[in-house]
């Protein structure tokens, strides 16, 4: 890939040390922000992208689209494998419709794939902008609300064996145990993705938002052990009646087994003056919904998360594990960079380890990369996108069978954007 190059009059080229600022106020023009420079925050942005791969089109000396990548692990059925994490893609309003996202996505891409990356990840501003570049969603997740006077849960539910404590903690706090609990966390949740340093120090900081000092954090800890922990706020609103009620905010919840986070949940809705709460990143297989005596009091609207691109076929399928043995011959169809183009044997052996090479003989599915993508972490299966005309069936049984193989039972959960 040519690190510079000039199309259609636009010229595409890494980002230089000097141009942080810019970038960030073209990416904010492109998502409709305004970049406000706070103490602190111009520098946790510099360090953000001093570790980024950032891409950019300029039109002149002015900066008019950007795209970076950022070296990443992701849980995966079976454990975790590295990913490139694709971020602050945006263009500027002033040039749109000129196919500068599509150079900008396929040079992003060409770096990622030269780099060594089986597959590349994003949360996607916009559904239907990825799929051309052959991202499938991998994973979904949703925005819950809860009643909180019909919240009570049913009768012997986990947390009430939940012998730990509740305290409230500090920014600095998260920061010091939130990693760990993270990467642990991260180890058996297909679809959760690293954080990077500065994004600890962009997401749990009294600089994070303009709001910050109505940010409140707590830590959940057995034997002095912190097990899990929530970042929350909680702001005044109004109903249609004209009454004034608070509504809880959940930012951030993350906790290594059920009971923990069934008792932060308790915690967070037995908060007093508070009527509803809201979480914008919550898995679908939702133990709360479970939990829940009125499970009605929690309206769920779910939506796509992690969007995976697959970019390296024999490389990506044996980084994760498979639920039944078997063997299949994948075609797989790449449209768009055609890097995955091609016919591939998986075979996965009684113990879930999977091999996969390049082969010549007869395809049993053929499938776009955008699908391959959709299946990878588990969270959807091959039938039903069949069914939706996704892959086509060339061997009677294959479907029933690669589904069985890439179906995964633990939550999946995306958790943040990156």
């Amino acid at each position: 890939m040519q690190d510079t190059e000039t199309i259609d009059g636009i010229t595409y080229r890494p980002v230089r040390p000097d141009e942080t600022l810019r970038a960030a106020v073209a990416e904010s023009r492109g998502f409709g922000s305004v970049y406000r420079i706070r103490q602190g925050r111009l520098e946790s942005d510099k360090q953000y992208r001093d570790i980024a791969r950032s891409n950019c089109a300029a039109d002149g000396d002015d900066i008019v689209g950007t795209c970076s990548g950022v070296d990443m692990t992701v849980g995966v059925p079976g454990g975790v494998t590295p990913m490139s994490g694709i971020t602050d893609v945006a263009v500027s309003p002033t040039h749109r419709r000129r196919g500068i996202l599509t150079q900008l996505m396929r040079r992003q891409l060409e770096q990622e794939q030269e780099r060594g990356f089986a597959m590349a990840g994003l949360w996607s501003s916009e559904a239907p902008i990825y799929g051309r570049f052959g991202y499938g969603i991998a994973v979904e997740q949703q925005e819950i609300t809860i009643e909180c006077d019909r919240s009570a849960f049913q009768r012997g539910n986990i947390a009430e064996t939940a012998k730990g404590a509740i305290r409230f903690a500090t920014a600095k706090d998260i920061q010091r145990v939130g990693p760990d609990i993270w990467r642990r966390k991260m180890e058996e949740t297909p679809g959760m993705a690293s954080r990077v340093d500065p994004h600890w120090q962009r997401t749990h900081s009294d600089l994070a938002d303009d709001r910050a000092d109505n940010v409140f954090n707590v830590t959940y800890a057995e034997d002095s052990e912190v097990l899990g922990y929530a970042s929350y706020r909680i702001s005044d609103s109004r109903d249609p009646d004209d009454l004034n009620y608070k509504i809880l905010k959940v930012r951030e919840l993350i906790a290594l087994n059920p009971r923990v986070e069934a008792a932060i949940w308790r915690f967070l809705l037995d908060i007093d003056l508070v009527h509803r709460i809201q979480h914008e990143a919550h898995p679908v297989r939702s133990l709360l919904w479970r939990l829940l005596d009125d499970p009605r009091c929690m309206a769920q609207k779910p939506y796509d998360a992690l969007w995976l691109r697959i970019l390296d076929v024999p490389k990506a399928l044996p980084a994760r594990t498979y639920s039944v043995p078997g063997e299949v011959v994948l075609e797989i169809v790449d449209e768009f960079g055609g890097w995955t183009t091609g016919k591939y044997a998986l075979s996965v052996q009684g113990n879930g380890a999977g091999e996969c090479v390049r082969t010549d003989a007869d395809a049993d599915i053929r499938m776009p990369v955008a699908t391959l993508g959709a299946i990878y972490m588990g969270d959807h299966d091959l039938a039903s996108l069949h069914a939706a005309d996704r892959c086509a069936e060339l061997t009677p049984g294959s479907v029933a069978l690669t589904t069985a193989m890439f179906a995964d039972s633990r939550v999946h959960h995306v958790i943040a954007e990156f």
